[in-house]
């Protein structure tokens, strides 16, 4: 790159580096190490025309997040849950967010990190899943008569 001119990095970190998450510490501490190198080695090669970013997916539907649905019943649900969108993203998602920080499109953009994860981070929800069990015992918020 640094014969080039420059160009783009993008690393893949997690949503778990920045949330705690039970049952994750040497996973959440190796994506929170991607993200402080990620912002670390974009101070150190700006000048020289280099940009490097991170995405921090959420659920995301691969073949790791399917054979875990397999066997745990109900989990598919539960994790799609807990995004605001109620749905788990598909991998050409993330593909299309990586595509635009490596474009010239995001020539002013270095040392960030960009969440694609369905809403996780706003969720009011996303320790408590709600079922009509939860509704049904009043638990929940009600937005203008919709129960979230």
């Amino acid at each position: 790159m640094l014969k080039t001119g420059g160009g783009a990095i993008v690393n893949i970190a997690s949503l778990s580096a920045v949330r705690g998450e039970a049952m994750q510490s040497p996973y959440s501490a190796a994506k929170g190490g991607v993200i402080a190198l990620t912002r670390t080695a974009a101070a150190e090669w700006a000048r020289d025309g280099i940009r490097i970013n991170a995405i921090n997916p959420g659920g995301i539907r691969t073949e790791g997040i399917k054979r875990y649905f397999e066997q745990v019943p109900g989990a598919e649900e539960n994790t799609a849950g807990v995004h605001a969108m109620r749905r788990l993203g598909e991998p050409e998602e993330v593909a299309d967010a990586v595509c635009y920080l490596v474009s010239d499109r995001a020539s002013f953009i270095t040392g960030t990190t960009l969440d694609v994860d369905g809403g996780i981070m706003v969720n009011p929800h996303t320790c408590l899943l709600y079922t009509s069990d939860a509704a049904d015992e009043g638990l929940g918020v009600d937005l203008g008569g919709r129960r979230i």
